[in-house]
């Protein structure tokens, strides 16, 4: 009995040794070095992912908030002695990172020697059955480096995503949409020695909701209340992160006219060297009817500072939409006139607006000098002592659907004929002399020839604020 026990015993004991050596192989390094001459080598995990975001720069926002996502997909190579292995993850519309490793052998000599990646078809699906296959493209980043090698593994990067074009209707964007898994069709690894066919590979991503509003990753608070020139009140609460983005939310707006702000993104350096850019934000409104501001490029100059570097935000000036409309006429004997001597331009110089900083006019008719098709030309500009802003017209029946009550349809431009027809197949093109910015209007199938109204909606005028508003931008951690 004694001996049976001790038998057991002294066999828990190798089995138990036998688990521990094998764990031991798996975690421990190889003692051979790497060939610094021939590989790029890593000191740490964090030197790794800073030389990724050289490749793709949306990796610092992710680096910075912890996204990437874990990943357990480990696949014996044959004949090779080696593991593929996908180390990290982010999917973000319909855009897969995948960071992966494959062993590295005392025997390789340059990246050639070790397996890489290649994705043919992605198929994308749904947890209710449906399913669409596309090709895959991919983007190997921003600079060349192929790869690098961290703890005798050389690591890989790329971005992958379908080729959407072979959708043909809604019904397959309604498949693309829902889908919440990625499956890698046709794939391979391939290296000096040959291609290797792997089982398809599949990864769960979150579906597109284009009704949803951006999930809120992380905010800071700004709680700044400032004055516009007419004293009505807008009052910013934080700032928040979603992924890929930034905005500011507005807790308190007091004016229907207000539709954007603009002023400058100063960051300071350690050398008290700094940058200035100026930027305009547009005030919109999510689903549920709260205001917020649109500071999409915020993250990346944030993300992009170093320690002791500092910015701000310094909102001067507040654009408005006017809602009144203004107008003016071109005859139909202007038109016949200048089409019997296109050689001389018909010249105008008729006021259509003059207020709120606002002033257009109506300056005849000329060649348009790429076309040499007769157009009609005018001016329209605001002023402003602090902003070179330009406006620029849009032809209004471009977005019936939209309606032009939306904030950001502005500066838009209507023509009717004597009947009140609308017409629907005119643009606008800018133009310069000497620095003179004016506005040509081209009709696709020729100025007609009739009594035109040109009608001015949407203009938008800029005012500075009662005093700039400075507002210290910093961003917080996940």
């Amino acid at each position: 009995m004694h001996t049976r026990w001790k038998k057991l015993f002294i066999g828990l004991v190798l089995i138990i040794a036998f688990i521990s050596y094998t764990q031991f192989q798996k975690s421990a390094e190889p003692a051979w070095e790497v060939n610094t001459d021939h590989f790029q080598v890593a000191d740490s995990w964090n030197e790794l992912l800073k030389w990724e975001e050289l490749k793709f720069q949306d990796l610092k926002f992710v680096n910075h908030f912890h996204l990437l996502k874990d990943s357990k997909i480990i696949i014996p190579i044959p004949n090779e002695q080696r593991e593929f292995k996908i180390e990290k993850t982010w999917y973000y519309s319909n855009q897969l990172y995948i960071l992966y490793s494959v062993d590295l052998l005392e025997r390789d000599n340059n990246l050639d020697d070790i397996p890489k990646l290649f994705v043919d078809k992605i198929k994308l699906s749904s947890s209710n059955g449906d399913s669409f296959e596309t090709p895959a493209e991919s983007y190997n980043g921003e600079i060349s480096l192929d790869g690098y090698v961290y703890k005798h593994r050389l690591y890989r990067s790329v971005i992958l995503r379908s080729n959407f074009e072979n959708v043909k209707d809604e019904t397959d964007w309604e498949k693309i949409i829902k889908s919440d898994r990625l499956e890698f069709t046709k794939l391979s690894l391939y290296s000096k020695k040959g291609t290797f066919k792997l089982d398809p590979i599949s990864i769960k991503v979150t579906p597109i909701n284009v009704n949803e509003e951006p999930k809120i990753i992380s905010s800071e608070p700004i709680n700044k209340t400032f004055l516009l020139k007419n004293n009505k009140e807008i009052k910013i609460g934080n700032l928040q992160f979603y992924q890929m983005g930034s905005r500011l939310s507005v807790v308190q707006q007091d004016d229907p006219t207000l539709i954007s702000l603009v002023g400058n993104f100063k960051k300071y350096f350690r050398d008290s060297d700094e940058e200035v850019h100026s930027f305009e934000y547009q005030i919109s409104r999510d689903g549920k009817g709260r205001n917020y501001i649109e500071a999409y490029g915020i993250i990346y100059d944030l993300i992009s500072l170093e320690e002791k570097e500092k910015a701000e935000l310094i909102i001067s000036h507040s654009i408005h939409k006017t809602n009144n409309s203004y107008d003016f006429t071109v005859s139909k004997e202007e038109i016949n006139n200048f089409k019997a001597n296109s050689n001389e331009d018909v010249i105008k110089n008729f006021m259509i607006v003059n207020e709120n900083g606002i002033t257009g006019a109506y300056n005849g008719l000329t060649l348009d000098p790429e076309t040499k098709k007769p157009v009609i030309k005018f001016k329209i500009s605001t002023v402003s002592k602090a902003f070179d802003y330009l406006i620029y017209p849009r032809p209004k029946y471009k977005f019936k659907e939209i309606g032009s009550e939306e904030n950001n349809l502005t500066n838009l431009i209507s023509i009717k004929n004597h009947n009140g027809n609308e017409y629907e197949n005119f643009e606008i093109h800018e133009t310069f002399n000497q620095d003179e910015q004016a506005f040509l209007i081209y009709f696709n199938n020729g100025l007609p020839t009739e009594d035109l109204t040109v009608t001015l909606s949407n203009l938008v005028s800029i005012e500075p604020l009662k005093r700039p508003v400075v507002i210290p931008l910093k961003i917080p951690h996940k």
